[in-house]
């Protein structure tokens, strides 16, 4: 969706937060719900039972994202089972809408709550999903155990990539983009030297693995250039290894896959 889309858009939903509380009080939800300093708080959503397993949830948070987009805005809360429900399937729920753990290396020491989710407006905007999005994989769903987000342009990560001979799926993405659908992020696979685990950083880094040509081909006539969510895996590591110094090596280039060639960075900017 381009910007100018978010505008209109923004005219027919919502104009303010305190259209969403009418809206979801007119649903019957009960909420607490409130901004300060570009973060959306959410503290309490509940549905009424004979509503429940109906969509209206769904609804609901749809029209949130939507306006916490076209803000520029965060969401932060904290999934509980105080109001009936499991936690469990909540934290399920919620990720569906793109909401990560708050923890680990991207911890937003700016709130409290243990999920955020943040805007997808101007940069990184086609619809991801990385539960139910076409092209998900389990590792791309529990990213922040296994690896990095990131933003990075398609033509970078094309480049770093084994190329793409025969591109057989292009035209259905873009038409299933187009007609909202949803992506899982495009991810490389990255093999570290042993020598970084003695912070010597003078060997680089090489790209092992990919999924994702197809979709990033995709969304680069759609969108156009601009940086878009990919997703980097160290081999035989998760994000509790991944130190400022290798993010920092990353960033500074890469072999591609095959070493064919070094792509000079700066590779991404880390979201």
């Amino acid at each position: 969706m381009k910007s100018h889309e978010f505008i209109t858009e923004r005219k027919i939903i919502n104009e303010s937060i305190e259209e969403i509380e009418d809206q979801w009080s007119s649903m019957g939800i009960e909420h607490s719900l409130y901004e300060r300093n570009g973060t959306i708080y959410l503290s309490q959503i509940v549905v009424p039972k004979s509503d429940r397993k109906q969509g209206t949830g769904t609804k609901a948070m749809k029209a949130l994202v939507n306006y916490a987009d076209q803000t520029g805005q965060k969401i932060a809360l904290s999934p509980s089972s105080d109001f009936g429900g499991s936690k469990t399937k909540l934290v399920k729920f919620y990720k569906r809408f793109g909401f990560v753990p708050n923890k680990g290396r991207n911890k937003d020491f700016t709130t409290m709550e243990t999920m955020i989710r943040y805007p997808k407006t101007g940069i990184n905007e086609y619809n991801v999903d990385n539960q139910n999005g076409l092209g998900k994989v389990p590792n791309n769903a529990e990213v922040d155990y296994f690896g990095l987000r990131v933003l990075m342009k398609p033509s970078v990560f094309l480049k770093l990539a084994a190329p793409l001979e025969s591109p057989i799926s292009v035209d259905h993405i873009v038409d299933h983009m187009k007609k909202g659908g949803a992506l899982g992020s495009p991810f490389l696979n990255i093999n570290v030297p042993e020598e970084w685990d003695n912070n010597d950083f003078e060997k680089p880094a090489i790209v092992t693995g990919h999924e994702g040509r197809n979709r990033m081909l995709a969304i680069r006539r759609v969108e156009g250039d601009d940086p878009v969510e990919v997703h980097l895996f160290p081999r035989y590591k998760r994000n509790r290894h991944i130190t400022d110094e290798w993010i920092k090596s990353w960033n500074n280039g890469l072999w591609n896959e095959g070493e064919r060639s070094f792509i000079s960075g700066p590779i991404f900017k880390k979201m």
